[in-house]
């Protein structure tokens, strides 16, 4: 059990994530790894949020999205635009 002292517990999951022996694993391995040795309430979540606020695995990390399309351009109007009363550019 590590005691409740929030730059130890930073600091045992800093090592089982950050070095370049661990690489940078998700949630699951980094949990894993601090398991083998320590455990605290709420590990998993501080776990979660350590490797949520990594600069290098939100940079490196993958995209869930599908890619945007190719850009289409809009016609370009045969009228005049003209303004409404009232409405004044500044």
């Amino acid at each position: 059990m590590v005691p409740n002292i929030s730059s130890i517990r930073e600091h045992i999951i800093f090592i089982n994530h950050s070095i370049p022996l661990a690489g940078h694993p998700g949630v699951a391995k980094t949990f894993e790894l601090v398991t083998r040795h320590f455990w605290w309430q709420c590990l998993h979540a501080d776990v979660s949020e350590f490797v949520a606020r990594c600069d290098t695995c939100q940079k490196a990390k993958s995209r869930t999205q599908k890619p945007p399309g190719p850009l289409q351009s809009l016609p370009i109007p045969d009228y005049k635009v003209t303004r409404k009363k009232g409405l004044q550019s500044k």
